[in-house]
C-alpha cells in the first residue's frame, strides 16, 4: 500500500498530516505535482494549535515520503497517479474526474475534506461539480475559495486515519487468507 496525493492544489495541512501518516504508519507518500512542493520534506506542521493525530515533529524519512514532479500541463499529475497507483493504494485529490476514474479502477481516494468517495459519491459529486462550474461563470457569484481551517484538516485527517486502518487490516485479512493484492 502506498498514499499517493495530487499535490498541485494539495492545502499545506493536509501535506502535513499526509507526511505525518506516512511516518507514523511506515507506509510510502508519494507527492506528484508538475511544480516542487514547499515545505514538503521541512518536517513542521503548519500550525494550529492543537495536533491532528497524524501531524509529525521530526524530518520526514526521505525513505518514505518523495515527490514526483511530471511535466506541465492540464492532467499530467493526475495521469500520473493514474497510470502508477493500484490497489490497495490510497490517493488523495480534489479532482473529481480524477476520483471518478480511479474509484473505477478500484482505488480508495478521499478529498481534502475527509470525504471517501465511492462510485455513487463521485458520480453526484461530478453533477455537483458541473453544475457549481455554470454558476461560478455567473458575474453575481463571489471570487475565492472556502478557508481550509483546523476543522477541515481534523476531518481529515481523521479520514485518513480511518482509511489506513481499513486497507491495512483488509491486506492483513487477503495475506491470511492467501489472496492479498498488495505489492
Amino acid at each position: 500500500m502506498r498514499i499517493w496525493v495530487d499535490a498541485d492544489s494539495c492545502p499545506r495541512p493536509v501535506r502535513d498530516i499526509v507526511a505525518g501518516a506516512s511516518t507514523k504508519s511506515g507506509i510510502q507518500a508519494i507527492f506528484v505535482a508538475n511544480t516542487p512542493v514547499p515545505h514538503l520534506m521541512d518536517g513542521r506542521p503548519s500550525g494550529g494549535s492543537g495536533k491532528t493525530p497524524s501531524e509529525y515533529e521530526g524530518p520526514a524519512p526521505a525513505s518514505l515520503i518523495s515527490m514526483v514532479i511530471v511535466e506541465a500541463g492540464p492532467d499530467k499529475a493526475d495521469d500520473y497517479i493514474e497510470k502508477n497507483a493500484v490497489p490497495p493504494d490510497l490517493v488523495v485529490t480534489r479532482d473529481i474526474p480524477l476520483a471518478s476514474r480511479l474509484v473505477d479502477l478500484g482505488l480508495s481516494v478521499l478529498n481534502d475534506r475527509g470525504t471517501v468517495y465511492t462510485r455513487e459519491s463521485v458520480r453526484n459529486r461530478l453533477i455537483e461539480r458541473d453544475i457549481m462550474l455554470a454558476v461560478r461563470s455567473s458575474p453575481d457569484y463571489p471570487e475565492g475559495r472556502p478557508h481550509f481551517d483546523e476543522k477541515k484538516a481534523k476531518a481529515f485527517a481523521e479520514c485518513l486515519d480511518r482509511e489506513i486502518v481499513r486497507i491495512v487490516r483488509e491486506e492483513s485479512l487477503s495475506r491470511i487468507s492467501g489472496t492479498s493484492g498488495s505489492h
